[in-house]
């Protein structure tokens, strides 16, 4: 039998960038770096702005799919994987399948939120998601093989740091109206909360003091503040309120990990994602304050449940983990 060959197209930015390049790392690993090929849609896009005297984001677009489709047929790949947020239109899907590529998608974003994927999705064999709903229901509808797959923790298998942890919780994530009430609830109720992210270096208001960078922070700094706090607060973009299919934040297996108790709102796919672990949930903004004053008047930092949590998450839910599940879904082992 042949060996797979994976064409890994990786998106251009943010958070889904990095998730894509720990899949590659992944890849590599498990299957050795000779049978991959990462393209980078971040250098192709800025090679084609800068080349063109005009900047056309259609024609940008264009040019980096033409550059993709070429490079995965000279490479020979049996497959194609694409990363959430990444521009790969459905003719060059088309075209790769024409070819007998089996294209293959993992889409880590809110399907409200990204709708590109109404546009693209049939134009691969197998969509990997971490929601259910209307992704899972719109694959079986055109005959695409869906897969529910959950992010990873982006922090490898770092050494556990015991510290002080001087903070009652960490949130590390974009500001929104609905976060900025949750965390401006605790900060009142006396709870010290470490608080990072793009963005909140524009916020006004009672949680500046708690405001550690307001800017872009990445996997390992990320990692240092959550070994800093004793929960960790994992907080929907918008209010949760009567939604089932939220997507569950790649911060919880980071925040695991680093020896946190995880404190979220109820979510349906948090047990789904996290089999084995323990979780702390509340249902209203009052219950939050609730949650957490009642985790830190017991609080043990090696206590068996930390323990119990940090070792399933560093032993089953990292990007080798998932990268082993696309393999074996897709046949391309």
């Amino acid at each position: 039998m042949t060996q797979s060959r994976w064409f890994l197209v990786i998106s251009p930015d943010g958070a889904a960038r990095t998730a894509a390049l720990h899949t590659a790392n992944a890849f590599r690993s498990l299957i050795g770096a000779d049978r991959c090929k990462a393209f980078d849609c971040a250098t192709y896009r800025q090679a084609f702005e800068n080349l063109l005297k005009k900047t056309d984001p259609a024609m940008v677009v264009d040019l980096l799919n033409q550059s993709l489709a070429l490079s995965c047929l000279d490479f020979q790949a049996t497959h194609c994987l694409v990363a959430a947020l990444s521009p790969v239109t459905l003719f060059t899907l088309q075209l790769l399948r024409k070819h007998g590529v089996k294209t293959v998608h993992w889409f880590y974003e809110d399907y409200r939120k990204a709708t590109y994927w109404k546009s693209v999705m049939t134009g691969y064999d197998h969509f990997f998601a971490v929601q259910r709903g209307a992704v899972e229901t719109t694959c079986g509808g055109h005959g695409v093989h869906y897969h529910f797959l959950p992010t990873a923790a982006g922090c490898g298998n770092p050494e556990y740091a015991s510290s002080q942890r001087p903070y009652d919780g960490v949130f590390i994530g974009i500001p929104s109206t609905y976060r900025i009430t949750v965390l401006e609830t605790l900060s009142g109720k006396n709870l010290r909360l470490a608080i990072a992210g793009s963005g909140w270096n524009v916020y006004r208001g009672s949680l500046q003091p708690m405001i550690v960078d307001g800017a872009w922070i990445d996997d390992d700094a990320a990692f240092r503040l959550m070994q800093q706090s004793k929960t960790g607060l994992n907080l929907s973009f918008d209010n949760p309120a009567g939604r089932t299919d939220r997507q569950v934040s790649p911060r919880v297996f980071d925040l695991l990990a680093a020896g946190c108790l995880l404190v979220s709102e109820t979510n349906p796919l948090l047990d789904e994602s996290l089999p084995g672990c323990s979780l702390h949930t509340f249902r209203t903004i009052g219950e939050a304050a609730a949650v957490i004053t009642a985790l830190l008047e017991n609080y043990q930092e090696h206590s068996p449940e930390i323990e119990r949590n940090r070792t399933i998450v560093l032993q089953n839910h990292q990007y080798i983990n998932r990268v082993g599940a696309i393999l074996r879904e897709t046949g391309g082992a």
